[in-house]
């Protein structure tokens, strides 16, 4: 009797996934003056907003003049974060098992005497009675069946061996299943229905805030001092609630934003 490895049939095991966030951009920025000539183009149009800042708040007051800079750094920010193009890959890992195959001698000559003894017994059992106590009798099977798929075969005068057993994996060695993938990505998604709840509240706080100081620029009320302040805070919230949205979103793009 003899056995093998046999890489030609395997099984596969459900994929692992991991999801890996990388900036495009650094990578092809891989010279010094690369990163100087972005930072003399960022500091020239930051020098322009606050420029723009400056002219426009001479007639506005000063908490419209900041969310006016506000709202200008963050639209810089954002064509800045296009820049470096930020990249969702995914990866899985798939595990396939190796099969092992147990090739069993069925010729005229397994009826001969099995191995004699240590001291030179003759052995009143036969070479295939030996073959059939190991693998019937003893944990040798078990024993390969818990890292690999076993298959058991006969071979003799024909050209092709005789599948006799197929043995599966031990469950205890087997990967993660489809459900446990499935519950993970539930879960995943349960938390950033979580983490929406107090992004929606903060943005709902921030449209009411600009509501209210929209609303009293339209009725005449241009000199109030509270409806600048609210245009301030409001325009603060909506950005906050629009960068914290990010996190939840990147996490679960696989489904639409509805859920």
């Amino acid at each position: 009797m003899s056995s093998r490895f046999d890489i030609g049939s395997v099984d596969i095991q459900p994929a692992q996934t991991r999801i890996i966030y990388q900036w495009l951009r650094v990578e092809q920025l891989d010279q010094w003056w690369h990163w100087g000539l972005l930072a003399v183009v960022c500091v020239a149009v930051l020098t322009y907003v606050v420029f723009w800042y400056r002219r426009d708040s001479v007639e506005h007051p000063r908490a419209v003049g900041w969310a006016l800079m506000l709202l200008r750094v963050a639209a810089l920010s954002g064509l800045l974060l296009y820049f470096f193009q930020l990249d969702k890959r995914t990866e899985q890992r798939v595990v396939r098992d190796s099969r092992v195959a147990v090739l069993v001698d069925t010729s005229l000559s397994m009826s001969l005497p099995g191995t004699p003894s240590e001291v030179g017994i003759a052995n009143s059992l036969s070479r295939s009675e030996e073959a059939a106590r190991l693998i019937g009798e003893s944990a040798f099977l078990d024993q390969l069946s818990e890292r690999h798929q076993v298959s058991v075969y006969r071979f003799d005068q024909t050209s092709k061996p005789t599948v006799l057993a197929a043995i599966s994996k031990s469950e205890g060695q087997a990967g993660g299943s489809p459900a446990d993938a499935s519950q993970a990505e539930q879960a995943a998604l349960e938390r950033a229905r979580q983490w929406m709840i107090p992004v929606g509240i903060v943005g709902g706080v921030a449209l009411l805030c600009l509501s209210i100081s929209l609303g009293a620029q339209v009725v005449g009320m241009r000199n109030w001092s509270g409806g600048a302040w609210l245009l301030l805070g409001g325009s603060s919230l909506a950005l906050v609630a629009l960068a914290s949205s990010c996190f939840p979103i990147l996490s679960t793009t696989r489904y639409p934003l509805a859920s």
